[in-house]
């Protein structure tokens, strides 16, 4: 059996029954650009070390670690179901060297420039542009916001239940919609405490015509609609394009300059672990780290 068999055969049993549509989009869309092309009629016994370590070496010319590393555990994956499935034996598992990732160094937007967005979204007084407020105060990602619903929101006892998230793309029977799903990881399952300041938005959101509590004449708003009126804020402000994602980064940045301990800052972002957050944002914090540095030089009071 060639590999793009196995593919097949993997992707419609092992990966479309199991896994969120999401996660499907991916795998699919790493077989049919990546894997297939290439090793896609090589027999699957065949596939040793060898091979795809020419394979890895290929994807490395081209693409980031990132990219390169996702590639890969998709393939282990449909080999590991291969070996427990007798396509191939234990011992045809193949071994080779990954690259190593390297984390893209975190974009945020400086004291000032946050200040410019809250300002402008306050005075435009489009109640949907609001989240994006609350995205800067709570840390949600896009997806996270534009999926929460009234009912997950607890304004007596100051909570956001953030359980889904929302993308759009192709469902099961290829149909381009809204799809909602559990969020990124079991993780970002996660309990996130409303800052009292942040209530009277919440409040002035609540239009009473909608589940969602971003909504537009009714209905929710598309993630492409949301980044587009967000990139065209920060153009009207003349501040420099960055991605939606980069209010998460704020939000995080913002908190471990306050003096947020790390753990809590992780539990509220939603990573696995505190290392996660501390590997991501402890260079973005080079200014802080300073003024930490001159105030210890004063309290030990260095001649």
């Amino acid at each position: 059996m060639i590999y793009s068999e196995w593919a097949g055969i993997w992707y419609r049993n092992y990966v479309q029954p199991y896994k969120k549509i999401s996660t499907t989009q991916k795998y699919r869309d790493v077989l049919k650009k990546h894997v297939i092309p290439i090793l896609g009629y090589v027999p699957v016994k065949a596939l040793n070390g060898e091979i795809i370590q020419r394979f890895v070496c290929k994807l490395n010319e081209s693409y980031s670690s990132g990219t390169v590393n996702t590639v890969i555990a998709v393939l282990l994956k449909s080999l590991n179901d291969a070996r427990i499935n007798g396509v191939i034996s234990a011992g045809e598992v193949p071994a080779f060297h990954r690259p190593q990732k390297v984390l893209r160094r975190v974009e945020c937007f400086n004291s000032k420039e946050q200040r410019s967005i809250e300002k402008y979204i306050l005075e435009s007084k489009k109640k949907r542009l609001f989240g994006i407020i609350i995205c800067f105060y709570t840390g949600l990602r896009i997806g996270e916001l534009l999926a929460l619903e009234w009912s997950d929101v607890d304004l007596e006892n100051g909570r956001l239940n953030v359980n889904k998230s929302c993308h759009y793309g192709r469902d099961v029977n290829g149909v381009y919609k809204r799809i909602v799903e559990a969020p990124k990881t079991e993780s970002s399952d996660r309990i996130v405490p409303i800052p009292q300041e942040l209530t009277k938005y919440f409040k002035m959101m609540d239009t009473g015509d909608c589940l969602n509590v971003v909504s537009h004449n009714g209905k929710p708003v598309p993630t492409r609609t949301y980044q587009a009126a967000f990139t065209s804020i920060l153009k009207k402000l003349g501040i420099e394009n960055r991605c939606f994602h980069s209010i998460r980064h704020t939000f995080a940045t913002r908190a471990l300059e306050s003096g947020m301990d790390v753990r809590t800052l992780s539990e509220l972002m939603g990573h696995k672990n505190p290392s996660v957050t501390l590997s991501r944002y402890a260079h973005s914090l080079i200014e802080h780290k300073t003024l930490m540095m001159e105030k210890l030089v004063k309290y030990c009071q260095l001649i």
